[in-house]
């Protein structure tokens, strides 16, 4: 009973038209057992070597949208070409908050997905590394009332809960599986 599959980035290693025809070519293995669409999001790894170029034209937007009758995911991009930090940018915030503030989306589990953190995860060798807008992001996000933020690009999985007097948001790092650095 899945809705929706999430790549969170980081699909290759270095950007590269190889990378990429390898990624998808292992991506291709993947059959679904439901008719859920895969999304993606791109990662700093992508978006070496003018990589965001790559994406663009092979696997598509930077930026997706997904809404059924119960959720809404909106998938951004936080990289920064050819660096490892990201950034949310104050355009995309307030294209975010327009988003998360529409009336038909008050009763939907509203998640926003993009590859770097908004909090620094812990053992992942730099604590100190997440967005340089992070405060801006989460503040936007605690006052929209979005459910969950869902992130990559540490190695490590973890799970935050900011608590607000209107609402909790839970903000998840998925880790990884296949990555050698782990």
């Amino acid at each position: 009973d899945v809705s929706l599959y999430l790549h969170l980035g980081d699909l290759t290693q270095s950007g590269t038209l190889l990378d990429y025809e390898h990624a998808l070519m292992q991506m291709n293995k993947f059959q679904p057992a439901s008719n859920a669409p895969l999304h993606y999001i791109i990662g700093n790894h992508d978006a070496l070597n003018v990589g965001y170029l790559l994406f663009e034209e092979i696997i598509g937007q930077r930026h997706f949208e997904f809404e059924d009758d119960d959720l809404y995911v909106l998938g951004i991009d936080s990289t920064k070409p050819d660096l490892a930090s990201g950034i949310i940018h104050q355009n995309s915030i307030k294209s975010v908050r327009t988003q998360l503030q529409k009336a038909d989306r008050d009763n939907k589990i509203k998640i926003v997905c993009f590859h770097h953190q908004t909090i620094p995860i812990p053992k992942t060798g730099k604590e100190r590394s997440a967005i340089d807008d992070s405060g801006d992001m989460l503040k936007m996000l605690l006052e929209t009332g979005a459910d969950l933020v869902i992130n990559g690009h540490r190695h490590i999985s973890n799970l935050y809960n900011l608590a607000s007097p209107e609402k909790d948001l839970f903000i998840f790092n998925a880790g990884t599986f296949s990555c050698n650095k782990t």
